[in-house]
């Protein structure tokens, strides 16, 4: 493997994105549409945002800032390129919900919440990457504490090309509580209609 530039992260593209290097050779026989939505870009779209029952989950939903539940809520999406991780900044009406993605060593990639991190094996075909977890971590600056499956939260996640736009499904639990909340719809790029 040769070594990669040192470009700056305005120059970066979805060929340099964390999901890029984690499915290494996959990446090439992804779709242009999925490929084009995982590198630096702007979607908009409408979801159906649903949320768990109970006390339990409102206070999670609360402190992570967890977009409210709705039929049709206005969605966007920018994705930002930075010279170790890509930012994931997601609206869901007038919350934001921001994440930080870098790849990891393996094949996998890690994607931050906060002070929570989740690892994936990513699985893709043609048209579509199915996010695997196996893993989360608890994070304080550098340091990265592996959580037990007891007491890490779940995230389910699948993208697919729906012709020039993508459709999106991701579901996040948490042990005890159960379904957090899950979220699905279709974006496309601004300025498409």
């Amino acid at each position: 493997m040769r070594p990669r530039e040192d470009r700056g992260s305005q120059d970066l593209t979805a060929d340099d994105s964390p999901t890029a290097r984690a499915l290494a050779g996959s990446w090439a026989q992804l779709s242009a549409v999925v490929r084009r939505l995982h590198g630096p870009c702007a979607v908009h779209g409408r979801f159906v945002v649903e949320r768990g029952e109970g006390w339990a989950v409102a206070l999670v939903a609360w402190i992570f800032g967890l977009p409210a539940p709705g039929p049709e809520v206005t969605t966007s999406l920018e994705v930002r390129a930075g010279r170790h991780e890509f930012t994931w900044d997601r609206r869901f009406g007038t919350r934001r919900l921001i994440t930080h993605q870098r790849a990891l060593r393996g094949g996998t990639l890690a994607e931050r919440l906060g002070g929570i991190e989740c690892v994936f094996e990513l699985t893709a075909t043609h048209d579509a990457i199915e996010y695997r977890q196996s893993g989360a971590r608890l994070c304080a600056g550098p340091l990265r504490l592996p959580l037990p499956r007891s007491l890490a939260p779940r995230v389910e996640a699948r993208v697919r090309a729906l012709g020039e736009s993508m459709e999106v499904e991701v579901v996040l639990s948490a042990p005890v509580i159960g379904r957090l909340m899950r979220y699905r719809g279709v974006v496309q790029r601004q300025g498409d209609t």
